[in-house]
């Protein structure tokens, strides 16, 4: 509410004409869609935590779902990440020399 800059209590206001009625009364909102990914992407240039996003994420998901608004959450899912290395690998990182050293100590080596 505070991103978009709506008064608190004016819920209505995320929904408001964006709806689009489909034959099997679900509905598919686009623009709530890029709203939901340009606030975590908002998030994330904040460097809040993916654990945040998500808590963010799954809120959203919840108001969405009362109000009988279909999104699609895994597309939504995509822009989430943990982007500690600049957005490449979606946060993950490779190991370091001295990560492989340490797995290969305990490492059970097999032979035949």
């Amino acid at each position: 509410m505070k991103y978009r800059g709506i008064p608190q209590g004016e819920y209505s206001q995320l929904i408001a004409g964006k709806q689009q009625e489909q034959d099997n009364d679900t509905i598919i909102i686009k623009q709530i869609e890029d709203d939901i990914a340009d606030f975590i992407i908002f998030l994330k240039e904040r460097n809040y935590s993916l654990s945040s996003q998500q808590g963010y994420l799954d809120a959203l998901n919840h108001f969405y779902e009362i109000n009988d608004i279909m999104i699609r959450r895994k597309k939504i899912s995509k822009f989430l990440s943990n982007d500690d290395n600049d957005g490449e690998g979606g946060g993950d990182k490779p190991y370091t020399h001295e990560q492989i050293a340490k797995l290969l100590e305990f490492a059970d080596i097999r032979t035949e």
